[in-house]
């Protein structure tokens, strides 16, 4: 049960994450902004989130 929450979450968080980048996407095309600096963040937190979740299944939790 405990890891079927996990992976809930995981996909839950994939997800925003996608939506983010989505909107941003679109934001940068109507505006005209620089897009690094968003891509840069959404980034570390896709690595961060993916070494979370490979550490949680290396260990068995």
């Amino acid at each position: 049960m405990n890891k079927k929450i996990k992976i809930i979450i995981y996909i839950i968080a994939q997800i925003s994450i996608l939506l983010a980048l989505f909107l941003i996407t679109l934001l940068t095309i109507k505006y005209h902004i620089q897009i690094g600096f968003s891509m840069m963040i959404l980034s570390i937190t896709q690595l961060f989130l993916v070494v979370f979740v490979a550490s949680n299944f290396k260990k068995g939790r």
